[in-house]
């Protein structure tokens, strides 16, 4: 957490070493074993886990869905016609699927008043695996030494507007949003601009009285984004498929979608309470609330966050157990 000023708890001159940060981490969460993962390292270990019966179309898009007696027939743009016993729509939370289906999103968005933007960049901080941020009223900067060698940043901001970001519009945002902010991040943003396109968007949940049509459904965050205030968006998407399998093998098919909701609902609607109450604060607007939330933090036991976050995984593994 970087002082308001935007002076960094570690810096290149004085990085904070790898060990230190993992010894923080478990002093926090005893006997849980941990391991930090990137969303690519993880969306390729699941594909390297499906079966060989799996068939995978990348680039497609479907422009027509029937529902038929035997369930759903999408005819792709190109002609072919793929069959199947459901549509699942987890094309997260601009879902395409969610707004040809079942609604615009303005009948679903609830933005928390925040965009965010990530993207790689090489380590010329001297970071090794550190991690290191600034932080300002209103906003923050955070960069995440990767193993590879490199950085992964997140910048996050106080923004209501919800509407997607075109990408030229990118980094000329991202800069101006980093004038309020330390040097370092201006310096970081231009080492990279012409290397990388950024993702930036809102903070947005979704909230939907159901997630399922007929034989289409939804999940992860097309159906209930949980955003990452949360801290448990990729958790639970894949909690929610899994209990759909489960759910789907042992009960018809509308009967396993219904069952699916039941269980799950809950544990969503409290996720998404919870983020609705932590986004009030998560990034203070006023240098005084600022200054407040991190006093707040240094002092806060660490047990206590170990507590947290221990709590939530324990909530997850429970659910899938029910």
């Amino acid at each position: 957490m970087g002082s308001p000023s935007g002076a960094p708890v570690a810096s290149a001159t004085q990085p904070c070493p790898a060990a230190s940060s993992r010894t923080w981490i478990e002093s926090c969460v005893p006997f849980l074993s941990y391991l930090a993962l990137l969303r690519t390292d993880l969306v390729r270990i699941l594909h390297e886990a499906l079966p060989a019966t799996a068939s995978l179309r990348f680039g497609e898009n479907g422009c027509e869905v029937d529902e038929t007696a035997a369930g759903v027939r999408v005819t792709l743009i190109d002609g072919t016609v793929l069959r199947g016993d459901l549509l699942i729509g987890a094309d997260g939370f601009r879902s395409g699927i969610r707004q040809r289906h079942f609604g615009p999103d303005s009948a679903f968005h609830e933005p928390l008043g925040y965009r965010f933007a990530t993207y790689p960049l090489a380590d010329t901080l001297g970071l090794g695996e550190s991690f290191l941020s600034y932080a300002e009223p209103g906003q923050m900067a955070e960069y995440y030494g990767l193993r590879s060698g490199g950085l992964a940043a997140l910048q996050i901001w106080r923004d209501p507007d919800d509407a997607p970001v075109r990408p030229e519009e990118r980094w000329p945002l991202l800069k101006r949003v980093a004038n309020a902010s330390h040097p370092h991040v201006t310096q970081l943003i231009e080492s990279c601009e012409t290397s990388v396109t950024p993702q930036v968007d809102s903070l947005t949940m979704i909230a939907m009285p159901s997630w399922h049509k007929g034989r289409i459904v939804l999940l992860g965050d097309a159906a209930h984004c949980l955003t990452l205030i949360s801290g448990q968006g990729a958790g639970m998407a894949m909690a929610s498929a899994e209990m759909l399998s489960q759910e789907l093998a042992r009960r018809s098919i509308d009967e396993a979608l219904a069952e699916h909701r039941r269980r799950l609902s809950p544990a969503i609607a409290r996720l998404q309470q919870r983020s609705r109450h932590m986004a009030k604060v998560f990034i203070p607007d006023g240098r005084m609330a600022f200054r407040l939330r991190n006093v707040v933090l240094r002092y806060m036991p660490r047990r206590w966050l170990g507590r947290y976050f221990l709590n939530a995984i324990k909530k997850e593994i429970a659910l899938l157990q029910a």
